[in-house]
């Protein structure tokens, strides 16, 4: 089984290198990628939620740390 990982970040080459990286491991893979806090929660609205969303701290607009708070709240499990 691999762990579905969400990652998210305003740098399209960070978010390639980040990607890549991951998937490079046999038990990880990336199945949903965001540039802003605001894709990524609404992404996560209409799709299965991840194992794990790696994200940037300094995002334009919601922070990474307000995009980790909003989702421990809404899905606290």
């Amino acid at each position: 089984m691999k762990f579905r990982i969400m990652v998210v970040d305003d740098h399209a080459i960070v978010l390639h290198g980040v990607t890549q990286l991951i998937n490079s491991s046999p038990d990880l893979e990336v199945t949903m990628q965001a540039q802003s806090a605001e894709s990524a929660l609404a992404i996560l609205a209409s799709h299965p939620l991840p194992d794990l969303v790696v994200t940037d701290v300094s995002l334009p607009g919601l922070s990474g740390f307000d995009l980790t708070k909003t989702l421990t709240a809404q899905h606290p499990n």
